[in-house]
């Protein structure tokens, strides 16, 4: 019997060497993919955080107002898992006699170190007995 010598051997090699560095390219594409989400999904939960203290903001400021307090300008909040702030502002009299105009901005840290944060702000506008008549909100994105 005679053996047939070829380049089987050397083509097998190649074939194994590219599949070993095209499963490394997806793997790494892959894992970057679901790092990326998962940094998504942390940004939308911030912002709905943020929205949430300028809720608190807007519904405190009218608590003040309807037992003739004087609001603070800001509120720091601190729950077990997360921190913040909202910022209160009114104006009597706006857009005109009778109404209040009200503002909060809820912010929330991106990282417990870094100044960087994530702010939302809610504009009301409510008729004498603090019903409220508008109610717009807005994103001020991420604010060193």
């Amino acid at each position: 019997m005679r053996m047939i010598r070829g380049n089987g051997g050397s083509v097998a090699i190649v074939v194994i060497v590219l599949v070993l560095v095209i499963s490394s390219l997806l793997g790494s594409a892959l894992a970057l993919s679901f790092v990326s989400i998962s940094k998504t999904g942390e940004v939308e939960e911030l912002r709905a955080q943020a929205l949430y203290l300028a809720e608190a903001g807007i519904r405190k400021t009218i608590w003040y107002l309807k037992n003739g307090e004087e609001p603070p300008e800001y509120e720091d909040v601190n729950f077990s898992k997360w921190t913040g702030r909202y910022y209160m502002k009114y104006e009597r009299d706006c857009p005109e006699n009778g109404k209040y105009c009200i503002s909060s901005i809820g912010e929330v840290p991106i990282e417990r170190e870094s100044g960087d944060r994530v702010k939302r702000r809610i504009d009301v506008i409510t008729d004498s007995s603090f019903n409220i008549i508008n109610w717009e909100e807005r994103t001020l994105e991420y604010i060193p």
